[in-house]
């Protein structure tokens, strides 16, 4: 694919209305998309602070007075279509309706003519699912369940472009869909956590569907147990084998409210300590149960 680097005016960009990333906000927005709800739909899912990585990137291009690195535009049918870059034509979009200070009317470009619909996907994958500037683990697994079941991407070109291997992305893309289906898909927009998604990465892992299924409950109690703060640290998730499988500890987890996966967790490890070496105050009212039979009928 060949680039010719130009100097374009603004007014002659059109933003990427076929990015993933975007398309829900200019759905919303329309015409009325402004440089910052776009950078808050492009961050959104990947920094916890959208809006100050917004006033940075704002703040540093007009102390520069301009950027550095040019955006990627592709030329379609006579028009120009922004591939990599739509905040910062947003903010130099911005910057000219306002009249802030600088020349804004024109934007540095690397430009494609007509590239195919796979070489703008190679695009879009190499500027952002490979270091140094790697989309967040929800937003791309979103985007390689687009890339294979919308785009019918194969998996080699997925591998070739993205690294890893088959294992890991069709795993993502189960996430993916876990995520949306038990929790996403249950709660307003406003209560969504895009950084949940490695619970629903560790769901992936063997063993774990069985589990809760083996133990009577079914993926929806498990976006349950994500919504309800049962398991705050995900990391936990792998802990579900272990403490569906001890009925007291289950009955801990289920009924125990926030972070109870540790608390039921702690209760199994505590019922493997010898109870001579369990300290009276950190004893469980099972042990000191235990114990207070066996000191009755050891009397004479």
């Amino acid at each position: 694919m060949n680039e010719e680097f130009k100097e374009l005016p603004i007014s002659d960009i059109h933003l990427d209305r076929k990015n993933p990333r975007i398309q829900r906000a200019l759905d919303k927005y329309g015409d009325d998309i402004t440089a910052q709800r776009l950078h808050l739909a492009l961050m959104g899912g990947g920094d916890k602070n959208p809006q100050a990585s917004f006033d940075r990137l704002s703040t540093s291009i007009k102390s520069n007075g301009g950027i550095k690195i040019p955006i990627i535009v592709r030329s379609e049918n006579g028009s120009y279509i922004c591939t990599e870059g739509n905040s910062r034509l947003s903010i130099y979009t911005d910057f000219n309706k306002n009249n802030v200070e600088g020349n804004w009317e024109h934007i540095p470009c690397l430009v494609s003519e007509n590239p195919s619909s796979e070489e703008v996907e190679i695009t879009r994958m190499t500027s952002h699912l490979v270091p140094a500037r790697q989309w967040p683990a929800y937003e791309k697994a979103s985007y390689l369940h687009e890339l294979r079941y919308e785009k019918l991407f194969d998996f080699d070109k997925m591998i070739e472009i993205c690294g890893g291997n088959r294992v890991s992305i069709e795993r993502s893309m189960a996430a993916y869909t876990d995520m949306n289906k038990y929790y996403r898909d249950r709660v307003d927009d406003a209560a969504f956590d895009p950084f949940r998604f490695s619970g629903f990465e560790e769901l992936q892992k063997p063993g774990v569907k069985e589990c809760i299924w083996n133990a009577g409950f079914e993926l929806t109690h498990f976006g349950d147990w994500i919504i309800n703060g049962n398991i705050t640290r995900l990391e936990n998730v792998r802990l579900l084998k272990k403490v569906l499988q001890h009925p007291e500890a289950k009955e801990i987890f289920i009924n125990g409210g926030v972070n109870s996966i540790k608390k039921a967790n702690q209760y199994i490890d505590m019922q493997n300590i010898p109870t001579n070496d369990i300290l009276l105050k950190n004893a469980t009212i099972h042990q000191l149960v235990s114990a207070a039979t066996k000191k009755i009928a050891d009397l004479s």
